[in-house]
């Protein structure tokens, strides 16, 4: 069995290779919605955000290099969305977003 992939907390200096990551897949991948790759500066002010609320940013590293970086952030801004599935009157809530394509052609242009 292989040996895992070592996965630590970000610091500012993995940003450079976060934002490359982060370009490729909003250029040619469809998980984000975002149409043009935020600059380095971008993500770093989402980064120090992020981590300023106390949420997890990690990379994962491969041979001494970034492979990849995950995080969590709030879902909504109002406080019982706070951990993204919501705790609330003393208990874990979840949310389910579902969607359905409109009209009878989903890949046409309005």
């Amino acid at each position: 069995m292989a040996d895992p992939i070592p996965i630590r907390p970000a610091e500012p200096r993995d940003l450079p290779a976060i934002t490359r990551i982060y370009d490729h897949a909003v250029r040619h991948g469809t998980a984000s919605f975002e149409i043009e790759p935020p600059d380095e500066r971008e993500m770093a002010r989402r980064y120090e955000a992020l981590r300023a609320g106390g949420y997890p940013y990690l990379v994962a590293e491969l041979d001494a290099e970034i492979a990849g970086y995950a995080y969590a952030g709030p879902y909504r801004a109002r406080a019982a969305y706070r951990w993204s599935v919501g705790f609330k009157f003393g208990r874990w809530l979840d949310s389910v977003l579902m969607q359905r394509p409109l009209g009878t052609d989903a890949t046409a242009m309005p």
